[in-house]
């Protein structure tokens, strides 16, 4: 059965259970218990947010890659048109024409 925490108090008394098994310990040091808690919330949000960052960063280097494959099968599609056009404009008379080619 899941643990359920409903308020600070009751957070602080479930960590003193299980950081000072003595009650008496906990009355002693309550602002110790209260560090010891915070510390423990700080790490879990670091950890989060590391995972996070590590999730963003591995979409970031899928996307560039993705984007570098793009621009390299449209440069070669470029090329491919281009090779196409070459013979067309030697072939071509009219000087519109020839502008058209070498325009593209």
């Amino acid at each position: 059965m899941p643990l359920v925490v409903s308020s600070a108090t009751s957070l602080l008394t479930v960590l003193s259970f299980f950081l000072f098994p003595c009650p008496g310990i906990w009355v002693a040091l309550p602002n110790q218990a209260l560090c010891l808690a915070t510390i423990w919330v700080a790490t879990l949000l670091a950890l989060r947010y590391k995972r996070i960052e590590d999730q963003i960063k591995a979409s970031l280097r899928e996307k560039e890659m993705l984007l570098r494959e793009l621009h390299h099968r449209v440069k070669n599609h470029l090329q491919v048109i281009e090779s196409l056009l070459r013979p067309q404009a030697g072939s071509a008379k009219d000087p519109h024409d020839l502008g058209l080619f070498k325009e593209s």
